[in-house]
């Protein structure tokens, strides 16, 4: 069986690991945590990052920073994980779903214009398999009424938009290291804030609501609780494990490409052939390989074809069931017709994917694509 994922691993994440198990700093921010913050923002230009304890927490302290009120609201895709619109319940907001594109997973901006209102407080934007949503735009709509923009970049780290890197463009961004994304440490996430008027108040939540960081500077006595913050950091041990896969991250990266193009290349003559739709890649972005999905007609063949893979020894998923159809967004929201994303979510299969997929093992995915084709 080709499996759908195997987690990213350099070989030196042993040799990292055992450094900062002997450096007796295993808890968050600790000696890996700083190199992997300095190294990302080296690498990436992103002022101010905070390595948290997953994707889902990062959004968390996004959430915090937005300082919601009674009845505010955030617009963001419904095609999501339950883990982004957590975020924001928790602080208090209400959701409000938007549709996708019709030709690609990511939110459709005339569908988040049509959900403002004058409680809607944020936009989340989620750049579905490393494609850039088209942020220009979304800017645009979020300074029109001074919306905080939010980037869930889960998918996205190294992926660009008009050449600059997302996580950039928003005023808050957040990415997930977990072992299905291209790197990983297990389960991981990180904040970016480009907002300078927010760097402050997230060190101090990133630090459980304290002044812990003017402390360790010196330049307070103490450090005492400010406002609420969380447990948040990320522990020194997966910072560890994390480190050395930032260290590989073009090589990871384009060899995730290399593979994408594989698929896609090989596949093309059967899109002319209205057997499936391949994804579309917008022209002001630059992707980072992280997923490759098919778009079936209808949702019987996309069963059909899932059923077929497993047989033959592929391990292919789909995946969101939209979260305005799931009994908490139901209970919550009410009846919603979103035609996109449910059409999307019920023909989408996203293909095996990750760095140490081996070239044959993609031909071999697309003879089986092709030979179920043939059948039909």
């Amino acid at each position: 069986m080709i499996p759908f994922n195997k987690p990213a691993c350099t070989g030196l994440e042993l040799t990292y690991l055992k450094q900062a198990i002997e450096s007796g700093h295993i808890s968050g921010n600790g000696p890996f945590t700083k190199r992997c913050h300095e190294l990302i923002k080296d690498k990436f230009g992103f002022p101010e990052v905070f390595l948290t304890s997953s994707g889902t927490a990062a959004l968390e302290i996004a959430a915090l920073l937005c300082d919601f009120h009674e009845g505010d609201e955030v617009i963001l895709p419904s095609f999501a994980h339950a883990g982004t619109a957590n975020a924001f319940v928790r602080a208090g907001a209400r959701v409000v779903f938007a549709d996708s594109l019709g030709h690609h997973p990511n939110v459709d901006p005339a569908s988040i214009e049509q959900h403002l209102s004058a409680k809607t407080r944020a936009i989340v934007a989620i750049h579905y398999a490393g494609v850039a949503c088209d942020l220009k735009r979304l800017r645009e709509i979020a300074n029109a009424r001074n919306l905080i923009l939010i980037e869930d970049a889960a998918h996205a780290l190294g992926a660009r938009y008009q050449d600059q890197y997302l996580g950039s463009w928003a005023d808050l961004a957040a990415v997930s290291f977990h072992e299905t994304k291209n790197i990983n440490c297990g389960v991981g996430g990180m904040l970016v804030v480009n907002r300078p008027d927010m760097r402050d108040r997230a060190t101090q939540i990133w630090h459980q609501g304290t002044n812990r960081r003017d402390f360790e500077n010196g330049e307070v006595a103490f450090y005492s609780w400010q406002r609420p913050g969380g447990s948040f950091q990320l522990s020194d041990l997966n910072a560890a494990f994390l480190y050395p896969q930032l260290l590989q991250f073009d090589e990871i990266t384009n060899r995730r490409l290399q593979l994408w193009q594989t698929y896609y290349d090989q596949l093309q003559p059967w899109e002319s052939k209205g057997y499936f739709k391949l994804p579309q890649i917008p022209e002001y972005a630059d992707h980072n390989g992280h997923i490759f999905y098919l778009l079936l007609p209808n949702n019987a063949l996309r069963n059909q074809l899932l059923q077929y893979l497993t047989v033959h020894g592929c391990n292919a998923v789909f995946h969101y069931v939209p979260l305005h159809t799931s009994p908490f967004g139901k209970h919550n929201n009410g009846a919603l017709s979103l035609l996109n994303c449910e059409r999307i979510a019920d023909t989408i299969i996203r293909l095996p994917l990750f760095d140490s997929l081996s070239q044959q093992s993609v031909l071999k995915i697309v003879d089986t694509l092709k030979n179920w084709h043939e059948l039909q």
